[in-house]
């Protein structure tokens, strides 16, 4: 028993020593391996490498807080940049919107003060007759008359558009030519106007006509065109929109027609196209201002002036009607008393016994109402044959000064004669084949 006791012990003290040194030769490879690989890949020992791990760890770490760091701080800037920039562009809009703002209300109050300077400065410095923001400066027919709001180169087409004034139908009326059977002995014959000049507006024009065509005045010049007045014969020979007549081809001033056609005598008849933008006293005026520039070129002229003739009793406007052309026949004849002129008072051959022109005696009754046919030429030669024999005017040697020609924007004029201008040609044509 006790050798098999003994033999036990022994065989486990072996295998105890056995297994020891087992451990240890397993303990040497491993060791073996481990010193193999640290050879191989120049690992540095355990510490080294828990220490390298840990400062690796350690800088990893530091590293990628740094990145979130630097990124959230970028993230913040950005939004902050972001935010500036908006801020930043906000203000400016606002900025230039309140500058623009400033500077519209600026520009606006600039222009206000220029506009109230401009017309302050005009109100004091304009003459009568100008034009102020297109509206006539000066009086015609009262205060409250519409046609001193209608600028001046408006004025006669503003006449010419009026409805005629609201009448009774035309009362029975008369007309005696009282010049038909005037004895021939009493009248002038045809030489008598070989040295006289004819001025006037449309009216004489269709009168030029009919001596084209008859002859009734021998060898007298017409120096006449539509749309004269007594006041635009006085404009400038070459400012634009001017209606002076021509002669011998070529555009004359009616101050000069007496030199130029070596004319002794001159009958003017204008008016008509005056009366509605003057008034019968401003014609008069106007009538003076010519009649001096023609003296001081022609001082032994004998002038003959004419008065105006009448317009249908359908036809008057509210700013040309028979009772205002007859108030300026009657100024036009103390004038020509006053100035040593002839007076022709050719309205009374015209006029019937209520003071209009007769019907069958007008070429435009469906327009101004106050142009002449061949009839009324024919009228018209009698009347000048029976009565210019029997004046003597003597040319005085002062006249009163002349009115100064107002001013207008614009130089085009239209006149209450030149819309029938044509009319009275095709009229005049009619009346030679009726002839």
């Amino acid at each position: 028993m006790k050798r098999i006791t003994a033999a036990v012990l022994v065989l486990l003290l072996v295998l105890c020593g056995c297994g020891k040194k087992a451990v240890e030769e397993n303990n040497n490879i491993d060791s073996s391996s481990d010193n193999a690989v640290s050879d191989t890949f120049d690992t540095p020992d355990s510490e080294s490498a828990v220490n390298t791990d840990s400062s690796t760890d350690s800088d990893i770490s530091s590293t990628d807080t740094s990145i979130e760091k630097n990124t959230d701080t970028s993230k913040n800037k950005k939004d902050t940049d972001t935010d500036s920039e908006k801020s930043s562009k906000k203000n400016s809009d606002s900025d230039k919107k309140k500058s623009s703002d400033k500077d519209t209300d600026s520009s606006k109050s600039k222009t206000t003060s220029s506009a109230v300077s401009s017309s302050s400065a005009a109100a004091q410095t304009q003459p009568a007759g100008q034009t102020n923001n297109q509206t006539v400066t000066y009086t015609i027919g009262g205060a409250d008359d519409p046609i001193r709001n209608v600028a001046p180169e408006n004025v006669q087409q503003y006449i010419i558009n009026e409805e005629p004034i609201v009448v009774d139908p035309e009362p029975e009326s008369t007309y005696v030519n009282n010049y038909e059977n005037v004895d021939p002995h009493e009248k002038v014959d045809d030489s008598w106007f070989d040295d006289c000049v004819i001025m006037g507006d449309s009216l004489t024009v269709g009168l030029s006509l009919y001596n084209d065509a008859y002859n009734p005045f021998g060898n007298a010049k017409f120096v006449c065109a539509s749309s004269l007045s007594y006041w635009n014969s006085q404009w400038d020979l070459y400012r634009p929109g001017n209606v002076h007549p021509m002669y011998n081809g070529r555009k004359i001033l009616l101050e000069d027609a007496p030199v130029v056609t070596g004319a002794k005598k001159a009958i003017i008849t204008l008016g008509m196209n005056d009366i509605g933008i003057w008034g019968p006293e401003g014609t008069i005026e106007q009538a003076r201002s010519l009649l001096y520039k023609i003296r001081a070129k022609s001082p032994d002229l004998q002038i003959y002036l004419e008065t105006v003739t009448p317009m249908l009793y359908g036809n008057q406007k509210a700013h040309l009607n028979n009772q205002l052309i007859r108030q300026f026949n009657s100024n036009l004849r103390n004038f020509a008393e006053q100035e040593g002129c002839g007076f022709l008072n050719s309205y009374d051959a015209f006029a019937d016994s209520n003071g209009n022109l007769p019907y069958d005696l007008c070429s435009d009754p469906g327009g101004l109402g106050l142009h002449f046919n061949f009839k009324a030429c024919a009228i018209w030669a009698e009347f000048l044959k029976a009565n210019v024999g029997s004046l003597d005017p003597k040319p005085e040697p002062t006249v009163s000064e002349p009115v100064s020609e107002p001013s207008t924007d614009t130089e085009n004029s239209t006149d209450t004669d030149s819309e029938v201008s044509s009319e009275n040609e095709t009229v005049t044509e009619s009346d030679i084949q009726e002839n």
